[in-house]
This record gives structure tokens, sequence and C-alpha cells, in this order.
């Protein structure tokens, strides 16, 4: 007789063991990561009823329009071009803050093929630090700022290659006396969703913009500026895809700006600036001062994942915290929600929030397998948001660059690496930031802060090359970087105790490099006045709330 069927003896929980509460409070929470209301997916648009359906239809009418008018694609039969790929595209519904419907129709670009509809597509975009080097520098001098955005910009530039799709749904949108199974379109401007898009159109708005009369920075090529005939800045402009923020010492010059690229683009201009890129900017041009907060996007961030009730707490990260090895791994809904408390939770660090830097590296680290213990840390971050919704930097002082550096000797569970901490004031708050694991073992507390000085100097050149780009510093002037280790301040400058340090690798050294040249000079700073202490390691809350309100510039 055949043998019985081996069972298992095994009696851990089963794999369809039954939802919990906090399973069904998850999964009904990440449902609220994206409100269809304000965000319908396609399937979610044709469900409506018609009076709901109305203003969408308009709203992708109107953009179908806009597409015609510029000549963005022609009709072709499908039989000429048998053999070549055909695209897909969609329109993509979104409800703007200021309440307008706003349909784009894009082509589905993951169907491009390498080589044949497609080729380099990297596009550059201004960096955040840039942006608030900006508004820094307008805080500075007393400049106005205005901001301005250019509508279809893609659709600007001419695409670089044979590129077919398939027709929109023509149904809500009047149909055409062709038939979608005979006929396709072939773009002849670029459309947002092709891989190439991006890039071409920053090549157009790079000519548009130089035949202006502006020069492209070198350190950063999404920044432009415009001298006047004296050779001095008349306008400093940064540049974030289709979204413009520009400041001059006139409103003259402003309105050149505005009126030039009005000559070629659709360009809707917004005034003096109150949001930016989900920053909102309270800009007092007569006291010389400028907030950058995003005290509604947090609100938002709260609300989303029902904590808008929740307890405030002090500290994002409570001291002594560390990786729980033996907490349970999340299900897929949590990690779901997870993963988008993170990503907003980094918008925030990475725009205007600096004091939870260190936060948001704990929580990256545990992205990998996320646990009840990083929900909770991040729970815990959101709390600490609740309670500092209004916070953000405060830039106003006359305060020249100055960098501070830190490391936490040892501090990963995993690995034991080190954590390397740096910040960079001017004009009375942080214009650039971060935290950042080290990647080797260091042999004591010196090496790893040599680590962290190194790091900074890295930073430094790249704020040093900007600001004499700006004119903000003069190039014979080194920039000075704080450390609280003074073995490993000496050691920026000498190669003592060679004995304990000859092993340290040569990418390192590129600091005694810049400070030979006089472009760096690094001084001592006492532990409790080193403002990168912030971004290295838990603290408690009356040190943690000093250091974030001088990192800030709220003290």
């Amino acid at each position: 007789e055949p043998a019985e069927p081996r069972r298992s003896k095994r009696t851990g929980p089963s794999v369809y063991r039954r939802t919990t509460h906090l399973d069904v409070s998850i999964h009904s929470l990440f449902a609220l990561v994206r409100d269809p209301e304000k965000d319908p997916t396609w399937q979610e648009f044709v469900k409506f009823p018609p009076d709901k359906q109305l203003p969408w239809i308009n709203a992708m009418k109107k953009e179908w329009d806009t597409l015609s008018e510029l000549g963005t694609f022609k009709l072709v039969k499908r039989s000429d071009i048998k053999g070549k790929p055909v695209a897909t595209g969609k329109f993509v519904l979104t409800r703007k803050t200021d309440g307008r419907y706003k349909a784009r129709w894009v082509v589905r670009g993951f169907s491009q093929v390498h080589g044949v509809n497609y080729h380099e597509t990297f596009s550059p975009v201004t960096r955040s630090a840039s942006v608030k080097i900006l508004v820094a520098y307008a805080a500075r001098f007393g400049w106005y700022i205005e901001t301005g955005d250019v509508g279809n910009a893609y659709v600007n530039s001419d695409i670089d290659c044979e590129l077919f799709m398939e027709q929109a749904p023509m149904e809500y949108l009047g149909g055409y006396e062709q038939s979608r199974s005979e006929y396709v379109l072939q773009l002849v401007r670029a459309l947002y969703g092709t891989k190439q898009a991006g890039r071409l159109w920053h090549r157009h708005i790079h000519k548009t913009l130089k035949a202006l009369g502006y020069e492209r920075l070198q350190t950063d090529i999404c920044m432009y500026i415009r001298r006047g005939s004296d050779g001095k800045f008349m306008v400093l402009l940064a540049l974030y895809v289709d979204d413009i923020i520009a400041t001059a010492a006139t409103r003259q010059a402003l309105d050149e700006l505005w009126s030039g690229l009005e000559q070629h683009y659709s360009l809707r201009r917004l005034g003096e600036v109150n949001d930016f890129l989900g920053l909102q900017l309270k800009y007092n041009r007569e006291a010389r001062s400028v907030v950058v907060y995003q005290a509604r996007y947090a609100a938002e961030v709260l609300e989303r994942f029902q904590m808008s009730e929740c307890h405030p707490v002090k500290t994002p990260v409570p001291v002594g915290w560390t990786f729980d090895t033996d907490s349970t791994e999340l299900n897929q809904s949590q990690l779901s929600l997870y993963r988008a408390m993170v990503g907003s939770i980094m918008f925030l660090v990475t725009s205007s929030r600096p004091d939870m830097y260190y936060l948001a590296v704990l929580l990256s680290k545990g992205m990998a397998s996320p646990t009840e213990a990083t929900l909770r840390l991040a729970k815990r971050g959101l709390r600490y948001i609740k309670g500092t919704i209004d916070w953000g930097l405060h830039f106003g002082q006359d305060m020249p660059l100055r960098g501070y550096a830190d490391a936490d000797f040892a501090g990963s569970n995993f690995g034991r690496k080190s954590l390397t901490g740096f910040c960079f004031m001017f004009n009375g708050a942080a214009i650039n930031s971060g935290t950042k694991q080290q990647p080797l073992v260091c042999l004591s507390t010196c090496e790893a802060e040599y680590l962290a000085l190194s790091q900074a100097a890295k930073e430094a050149m790249y704020l040093r090359q900007l600001f004499v780009e700006l004119g903000l510093w003069n190039d014979h002037e080194p920039i000075m970087i704080l450390g609280d280790n003074e073995c490993a301040n000496q050691l920026t400058a000498d190669p003592i105790a060679h004995s304990r340090t000859k092993h340290i690798e040569i990418r390192f050294h590129h600091i005694r490099q810049h400070i030979e040249d006089r472009k760096l000079v690094i001084n001592k700073v006492h532990t409790d006045d080193n403002l990168a202490d912030l971004f290295t390691k838990p603290m408690a809350a009356e040190r943690h709330l000093r250091l974030t309100k001088l990192v800030l510039g709220m003290d």
C-alpha cells in the first residue's frame, strides 16, 4: 500500500492567519494616500456619474485642443508603419490645490525601445540647496522674488526620433472621422511621458534663455544669471522642469525676464513668491528675511495617515533607540503604509526640516526589512511633526557660509559602521545638510571624525564654487568647517599618529590639498555647540530643541 503522505508537525502561525484589527486599520489608512476624488485613475473616472465626469471631460478637451493647436502630432495610416512600435497613451487626471481640473495626455514611455524611438534621457533639475541659496541670496540683498510656470512645456520642443502612438479615447473628445483601427498618431513634438521629453525641453529653454542674455552656472546647470552693462548681476533664476523661481534687484528686470519668455512660451506669471515646489515662503523684503516651511504639506501628511489628532512629542527619535532585531516583520499592507510614511517624511527633511535627518536615515535603513518597531518610529516622526508643524528655515541673519561636521563612531548596529553628519549655514539657517553612513568600519573615533570632515569638505567645495559664481564669496578666502575632535582636526593638516592612521584610504585625504590651497580651514568647536551633532545621534529634548533652533535659524 502507498505510504501516507507526510504532514508538517510545525505549530507556528498559519500563513492564512486572520486579519487583525491593526491590519484592517493599516489597510484603510493606506487607501487614503491617494484621493480618488482629486487624482482619479481612468478606471475610476469612467465609473463616475455624468455630472461628475463633466469637469474632467472639459479639462481633457482643453488639453487636446492645446496639443492640436501646437501641432504636437499628425495622423498616419497604420498600414504605412508596419513593423514599427506603436506606444499607447492615457489621460492623467489631477485636481490642483487652487481647484482647477487638470488633464494631461501622456505617452506610456515604458513601451519605447532604446535605439529605436529614444536615445539619451538625462534631464537635469535644480537642487533643493540651490533654491534655498537663491531665496537666502534675495533676502540678504532685499531683492524681489517671483515665480512662473510654463504651460505644456515639453510640447515646445521637437521630437528627436520617429515615434508613433495610439489615438486618445475620442468618445469623450468629439471623435475623429478616421477610425482608430486604421490611423495612429505620429509625434511631431515631445510629449509628456516620452523618455526623452525632459531632456529635449531643457535643451530648448536653455537656448531661449541664452538668446535672452542669460548665462548658465557651471556648478548648477539649472541656475542662470543675467548681468547688467556694468557686469553686476541683474537677475538670478532656477529651473525645475517647467517651474521657474527668479530674483532680481528691480521689478523691471523681472518684467523683462517674463516678457522675454512669453514671446516663446505660454507662460503663467504667478507674481510674488508664496509657493514653489511644495514649499511655502514668507518673504519680508523690507526686513530682508524669508521663512521656508511646509505647514500645509505637513498637515496633509498627518491627515492622510489619520494622525491629525495625535499627541505630539518633543524629539523625533527617543534617546537610546536601536533596531529591534526580534520585532515582527510587517505584512504587505503595513509595508505599503510604512513606505508611504517614509517618503512623506523624506520630502519634508530634504526641503525644509533638516532637524529630522537622523530619523530619515533610521527609517531608510529599515526599508529593506521593516518591522513593527520601525513603523512605530515612523509614527513617532509624525507625532514630532504634529508638534512642530509650522517650523521651517529662517533666513535673515547676516551670517557667512560656514560648515559643521560630526561622526557617531560605530553607531550602526549592523556592521558597526560610523555615521557622518554635516551642516552648512548661510544667512542664519541651513542651506545644505545631510547624514550618511560611512563606507567602511573605522578603528577609532579620530578616524570616523576625519572621514566626516572629508565628506563635509566635498560639500564645502561645491558650495564654494557656487558662491564664487554668484559673487557671494571671495575666491581667495577659505571656507571654515568646524569639528569637535582635536585629533581629526590636526590630521587634516598633518599626518600625525602615523601608526594609527596610515591605513586610511587615499580618497579621504583630498581635504589636505584643499587646506593647503587655502580653500578650506578647519577649526575646533565645542561638542555642545556642534550643529552637526543633530544629524548623527538621538538626544534629550532640551539639547535637541536648542540645536534645532540654531539649524533652522529660529534662535
